[in-house]
């Protein structure tokens, strides 16, 4: 459930504190924090509460999962700091919500940074015709020890369900693996997730581009720059995260078994895939703005052109109504009793014949 408000902190609130303070940084999320303590193994699993986590940490052939959502409540978030000896400066990080997707390995514990991609309803969601896609995105921070896995949401959300519904299923494989397969399945869920933000950009393209060639709508171009803020925004993303994966990888820690390592290649390839995606969108919503502008251009031509016919249409009227408004005694049709019909019927057959040319010409 996401929260009715935002209240923002910017990185300068942190000017002259020493390295490692907690100072949450970004979009506060003013929902509580809470914390779910999953103990597991092939054979059982539990879920405990925070108080009693710390007499029941994960035995001798036991795993677990402390899942914890929102950021609100910095003592708590300073409590598992201490109980899973994270260096101050990893806290830091997880409080500060601006971090690029990354990792970072220490002598206990592997810390990891995702992004998880959101699209929220806009006010002028279910407008006819109209695209309203609005995507954010919000922090995900996940620690990675031998036995246990730590993870820190801005706020609470059900993109993990799936994982928990697993967990609790005692043939999926998520129970028979150790921490680093969890720590995987939320990775791979993460990005899983932008697949299906890619679906809804690429529908919204369409539609736009449906639009434009209709030319019906004046607010397309309002909507192809937020397109392209929004992609511009999602390689910010993806680049940081399908690098970050690679040098983790590369590295081979010592907490990721070559097992999980085989997995974690099957998401690297997901970030090149969804990085090859990316690309062709952005290439074209930069085709959607010229296509738009030709349009544009041709909308102008028509009317140019069909101004330009009446202009010349009327052009030898005038000419014939010119002659005729002249004020001289002696003019030859002047005292003429047809002379007036006359008149008429010519600047008549005259229009119709540079008619039946125009359209001879297929100009109309």
């Amino acid at each position: 459930m996401k929260p009715n408000r935002k209240i923002a902190v910017s990185q300068s609130s942190k000017s002259g504190l020493p390295p490692g303070a907690l100072v949450h940084v970004g979009d506060r999320d003013p929902s509580p924090t809470q914390v779910r303590y999953f103990v597991y193994n092939q054979d059982f699993i539990k879920e405990e509460q925070l108080d009693t986590a710390a007499e029941s940490f994960p035995g001798e052939d036991q795993f677990a999962w402390i899942k914890v959502s929102g950021l609100s409540d910095l003592e708590q978030i300073k409590q598992l700091g201490v109980l899973l000896s994270l260096h101050p400066l990893t806290l830091e990080d997880i409080l500060n919500t601006n971090q690029r997707p990354k990792y970072e390995i220490f002598d206990e514990y592997l810390f990891m940074v995702l992004k998880i991609i959101r699209i929220e309803s806009s006010p002028n969601a279910g407008t006819e015709d109209k695209n309203n896609l609005t995507i954010s995105s919000a922090q995900l921070s996940i620690i990675l020890t031998d036995k246990i896995v730590c993870s820190f949401e801005e706020g609470e959300s059900d993109i993990f369900k799936g994982i928990i519904a697993r967990l609790f299923d005692e043939k999926r494989r998520l129970r028979k693996l150790g921490s680093d397969y969890l720590m995987y399945a939320l990775a791979d869920c993460v990005v899983d997730n932008y697949f299906f933000v890619f679906d809804r950009i690429g529908e919204e393209i369409e539609g736009l581009e449906d639009r434009i060639i209709g030319g019906t709508d004046s607010d397309v171009m309002g909507e192809i720059y937020a397109l392209k803020r929004n992609l511009l925004n999602m390689k910010k993303l993806v680049w940081p995260l399908r690098d970050a994966i690679t040098g983790l990888i590369r590295i081979k820690p010592a907490f990721i078994s070559e097992r999980t390592e085989i997995f974690l290649n099957d998401v690297s390839d997901h970030l090149y895939q969804l990085n090859d995606i990316l690309e062709s969108y952005r290439e074209m919503s930069t085709g959607l703005y010229e296509i738009y502008l030709s349009t544009l251009s041709n909308r102008m031509n028509e009317v140019m052109k069909i101004l330009t016919i009446i202009a010349t249409i009327f052009i030898p009227l005038t000419f014939i109504a010119g002659i005729y408004g002249m004020n001289f005694a002696s003019m030859p049709e002047l005292q003429w009793e047809y002379g007036y019909p006359a008149s008429i019927i010519a600047m008549v057959v005259t229009a119709g014949i540079m008619v039946l040319y125009f359209r001879k010409k297929q100009w109309i």
